[in-house]
């Protein structure tokens, strides 16, 4: 078993000791009331190499990825893509999601992006719905939607060649055939 810390370092090259836990990240997260581990407690088990932990948390799945810990941070410390790694060292280690529906639209994202060359929306919502047994739940608003042109009902056809390079690239950084 590696290092929690040479792990995160060598997918994002970010050093989570360099973190003093000021606790502003967790101050600015807009998901952390949600989190079993608020940030700084991410950042401060990573430092005790508590790995269990950290990639079991809910935390890494929860993450918006909205970067205001990041820009919080008097560190530096990009934390939103220490959760990144997180999440590609769980994925690594196949060590099941808390909310299993996250990995789920990761995956459907990079097939709509793989197959169509951008995000399909309608198709993404669709298939959520499904999965997630809630196929009817929201269906005033999207009808509500459609009739205000915000949701397109087929998806706008791009050149996803340039899109399967990058999708490519990156799941060999992140170790994924």
């Amino acid at each position: 078993m590696s290092n929690l810390i040479s792990q995160i370092k060598n997918i994002v090259s970010e050093d989570v000791n360099l973190c003093y836990q000021c606790e502003k990240c967790t101050s600015g997260c807009p998901v952390s009331i949600e989190m079993e581990l608020v940030p700084a407690q991410i950042m401060h088990a990573s430092q005790l190499n508590l790995k269990q932990k950290v990639l079991e948390a809910n935390t890494i799945w929860l993450c918006a990825s909205c970067e205001t810990c990041t820009t919080r941070c008097p560190q530096g410390i990009d934390i939103s893509a220490v959760m990144d790694a997180l999440r590609i060292i769980a994925r690594r280690e196949k060590v099941k999601a808390k909310i299993p529906l996250v990995p789920v639209f990761y995956n459907l994202c990079l097939l709509s992006l793989k197959l169509i060359g951008c995000i399909y929306e309608m198709g993404l919502a669709g298939f959520m719905r499904m999965r997630a047994r809630l196929v009817f739940k929201d269906l005033p608003l999207a009808k509500a939607m459609l009739q205000k042109g915000k949701l397109n009902l087929f998806p706008t056809f791009r050149k996803p060649s340039k899109i399967r390079k990058i999708i490519r690239k990156a799941k060999k950084i992140e170790g994924f055939k």
